[in-house]
C-alpha cells in the first residue's frame, strides 16, 4: 500500500534525567496529527499520544568522544505506550485503546552552551498492533518513525 501523500505532525515534551557520562533516562510524551490520505475512501486521521521512557547511550562519554564536544551523538531505545484516537468507520483506524510500542533510534546533539543545545532525534517505533493503518496482516506490522527538533535546556547547569 502506497502511503503518499502522509500527515504527521507533532508537539513534546521531555524530562531527562543523567545518570552517569554513557546514560541518560529520559521520559518523554508527544501529541500529534497521524495518518494518510489516498482518496475518499482509503484514508485514516487520528490524533496520536504516546508516551514512553527512553534510555540514551552518548557517545560523547570521554571513551568515544570527549563529554564536552560541541557534536554529540546518541543512541536511544525504550519501551512507551501509544493512542490513535479517530473517529471510527471502516477506512479508519480502531479508537478503543492503546498499544505498546518499542522506539528505537538515536540522534544529535549540539551543545551550544553549558545550559543549552539543540537535539535532533529520530525514532524507530515498533508496536504490539495491528490495525491502526488499513494493511491488516498476522505479522503485527504497525510501525511509525517520528523525527522531532528541540531545545534542550540543562536545569542543573544554570
Amino acid at each position: 500500500m502506497d502511503f503518499d501523500p502522509f500527515v504527521y505532525g507533532h508537539v513534546g515534551v521531555a524530562v531527562s534525567h543523567y545518570l552517569n557520562p554513557s546514560i541518560d533516562l529520559s521520559l518523554q510524551a508527544e501529541f500529534g496529527s497521524y495518518g494518510f490520505w489516498e482518496s475518499s475512501t482509503v484514508n485514516f486521521f487520528a490524533k496520536k499520544t504516546d508516551a514512553a521512557l527512553i534510555v540514551k547511550y552518548k557517545l560523547n562519554n570521554g571513551y568515544l568522544i570527549k563529554e564536552d564536544a560541541f557534536i554529540a551523538p546518541f543512541l536511544t531505545a525504550g519501551f512507551g505506550f501509544v493512542s490513535f484516537a479517530a473517529e471510527k468507520t471502516k477506512t479508519r483506524t480502531r479508537v478503543d485503546d492503546w498499544d505498546a510500542f518499542i522506539p528505537i533510534g538515536g540522534g544529535i546533539r549540539f551543545n551550544v552552551l553549558p545550559q543549552m543545545a539543540l537535539q535532533y532525534q529520530i525514532l524507530y517505533n515498533m508496536t504490539n498492533g495491528d490495525v491502526r493503518d488499513l494493511n491488516v496482516t498476522d505479522k503485527k506490522n504497525d510501525r511509525f518513525i517520528s523525527h522531532s527538533i528541540g531545545i534542550i535546556l540543562n536545569l542543573g547547569g544554570l
